[in-house]
């Protein structure tokens, strides 16, 4: 219709566009906006706007209130096309809404003062409505709303340095995992940029036990998860750029060697202390340095495991203690299997880590409750019981209070017990330094998963280019053509450089989701043809598979020869960056090439098995991303080598 109207009859196209019975207020502020984009060209058309902009915005005021979440892109819009400043399209919303204010929310019209706040108010202004508010609840507060009467520690910092570094540390602590992973890589990236004066205050900071700044004075402060976190980030950040962490080699010794056996703490601390006296030799002694590198070493010789005494002791205990209420899955797969670790009974191990939680850290009698969390009683951890549960040995992915103690009073148990008694030995396997691995990074190499993460490649597929497939959605599946392969393969005519040989991932669009999965392996040239035909006509593709390195389905009969050559690892479990959001939940390790084709071709891998050399030249490549999104969906990781 716009597209036909003549200039004399544009005035009536705009008044049928405000008058439209059809349209909502934010369609027809899109119509408007559509025709100053397309008819600006006269003062006539443009004074036409500016007054139907008024009018939508007089009549319509509920309409554009009630959407709050819209309300500042609605203003914008409105400024943006019709000659009004942002302040006048706010006070021609609040003239239409006065006679008509009490059909709007009350959330809405907090929307609107904020909109008031940011558009129409100089500061002065602000700064009477903000003392008319406080002057109104000042009377009516009592001593315990919010973080009680003012005191000097709820000022933050004065410094900028020191503020930022409160302000990390505060989410170092959060109960949830994948913000401290957040604050983490923070930190890690402050250490890369040189920040001393922040890195000094964030050191500072690791004995605290609150930040009344910070924090809700009614919510206990994780601080173990602070310190040990803070200890992750500055253990990586040792290996990458030391120069920033030198002078503080003392402060990783202390929390290595002489501070509470937390062996977490322990183990990351020593990495630091460890990699800064390899930076900078003789920054400590070699006496200090030896005990560095026995940090969580037993000082026993490992015995055999006595499995009928490793399940009588398991079978002891409840789950309750006299003081401490353990979760029935913690105290049975957590404290269970450190029991079996030591041999040693588990209601003991329970009780040394009860007292950790008593004796040393304060906790009155009877807690671990749910109903003495007081995040719980707010409800901040959200109805997903899964996410708090550490059912069957795993980590939740928010830690109730509870947890928190447990989880940190039994690594403090576990490094007594490492310094006082035998580790067992089942299987061949020492039994001490599998679980503790379990509880470390998912690399063993001190690297992150999300060090391993690849950007996800920039090249689009056909039906995303084209944005074809809307008004044919139930065909789309379907319209595979031979370039989507090709493309898929690497293939592109006769200038093909990189060839896909193995590979799964996926890309997820508006019309659906496309899956992509490739295997290779090495066939008898004069029969590949015929091996070809018979897979094509397979009655169902289900029925075979293309055999991996060393994988029982290759075959080698005389003549007919089908050799896998890419070897892909059996995933297990992942470490402590299970929840990091920027690992992308990506497989570790991921596959490479398998020993016999690197053998002969003498393929020399780099340090991180993504690029593999022959003679100096890059020949192989192994790209892994993920994308985890903030809600917890995530698309498959990819691989494609």
């Amino acid at each position: 219709m716009r597209g036909i109207a003549e200039p004399a009859r544009r005035r009536e196209h705009v008044s049928a566009l405000v008058h439209s019975q059809e349209l909502n207020a934010s369609q027809t502020v899109d119509g408007l906006k559509a025709c100053a984009g397309d008819w600006r060209h006269g003062i006539a058309i443009e004074n036409a706007i500016t007054e139907a902009v008024k009018e939508i915005l007089g009549e319509s005021a509920p309409d554009l209130v009630g959407r709050g979440w819209l309300l500042n892109d609605t203003i914008w819009r409105c400024a943006e096309f019709s000659g009004l400043k942002p302040q006048d399209v706010v006070s021609h919303l609040m003239q239409g809404l006065a006679p008509r204010i009490e059909s709007v929310s009350a959330g809405s019209l907090f929307e609107l003062a904020e909109a008031l706040t940011t558009f129409a108010l100089e500061p002065e202004q602000a700064r009477e409505v903000l003392t008319f508010g406080l002057d109104r609840l000042e009377p009516i507060l009592e001593d315990n709303d919010g973080d009680g009467p003012w005191r000097e520690a709820l000022a933050p910092p004065d410094e900028v340095s020191h503020a930022i570094a409160h302000f990390l540390y505060a989410l170092l602590a959060s109960p949830e995992a994948k913000m401290r992973w957040r604050a983490a890589h923070a930190v890690r990236r402050i250490c890369r940029f040189g920040e001393t004066a922040i890195i000094s205050a964030l050191i500072e900071l690791l004995p605290s036990e609150e930040l009344p700044a910070f924090t809700d004075a009614e919510l206990p402060l994780y601080a173990l998860h602070a310190r040990l976190y803070a200890m992750i980030a500055l253990a990586r950040a040792a290996d990458e750029n030391p120069e920033p962490l030198v002078s503080h080699i003392q402060v990783f010794v202390y929390y290595a060697l002489e501070a509470e056996p937390h062996v977490l703490i322990r183990h990351f601390s020593a990495h630091a202390a460890l990699a800064l006296e390899k930076y900078r030799p003789g920054s400590i002694g070699p006496e200090i340095v030896h005990r560095l590198e026995t940090v969580n070493v037993s000082p026993f010789p490992g015995e055999p495991q006595d499995y009928g005494l490793s399940e009588r002791w398991s079978q002891q205990t409840d789950g309750r203690t006299d003081q401490f209420r353990y979760d029935y899955d913690f105290d049975r797969y957590w404290l269970g299997e450190l029991s079996r670790i030591f041999d040693f009974p588990h209601p003991q191990v329970a009780k040394r880590a009860e007292s950790w939680i008593i004796d040393r850290w304060g906790k009155s009698r009877g807690f671990g409750a749910w109903d003495q969390d007081p995040r719980a009683l707010k409800n901040l951890y959200g109805g997903d019981f899964n996410s708090t549960h550490a059912s069957h040995g795993s980590y939740p992915s928010i830690d109730r209070l509870a947890f928190y103690f447990s989880y940190h009073a039994m690594f403090c148990t576990a490094g007594e017990l490492l310094a006082e008694f035998p580790r067992t030995i089942a299987y061949g396997e020492d039994q001490w330094r599998s679980w503790l691995s379990r509880h470390l990074l998912t690399r063993s190499d001190g690297k992150w998963l999300a060090d391993r993460r690849d950007p996800e490649p920039l090249e689009a597929r056909r039906w995303q280019r084209e944005k074809e497939g809307w008004e044919r959605r139930d065909e789309w599946r379907y319209s595979v053509l031979a370039e989507d392969l090709d493309q898929a393969l690497g293939v592109n005519g006769k200038t093909t450089q990189q060839l896909a040989i193995r590979g799964r991932w996926s890309i997820k669009g508006g019309i659906g989701k496309e899956t992509i999965s490739i295997s290779s392996a090495m066939a008898t040239p004069d029969r590949s043809m015929a091996l070809l035909r018979a897979l094509q006509t397979a009655d169902n593709p289900h029925e075979y598979k293309i055999p991996n390195d060393r994988d029982e389905l290759e075959i080698d009969e005389p003549g007919f020869q089908l050799c896998g050559w890419i070897a892909i690892p059996n995933w297990g479990s992942t470490g402590l960056d299970e929840f990091d959001p920027f690992a992308g939940k990506i497989p570790w390790p991921g596959p490479k090439p398998g020993r016999r084709v690197r053998r002969l071709l003498k393929l020399v891998g780099d340090e991180d098995d993504r690029v593999w050399r022959l003679n100096g030249e890059p020949v192989m490549a192994l790209r892994i991303w993920g994308d985890w999104r903030e809600e917890d969906r995530y698309l498959n990781p990819a691989i494609r080598k």
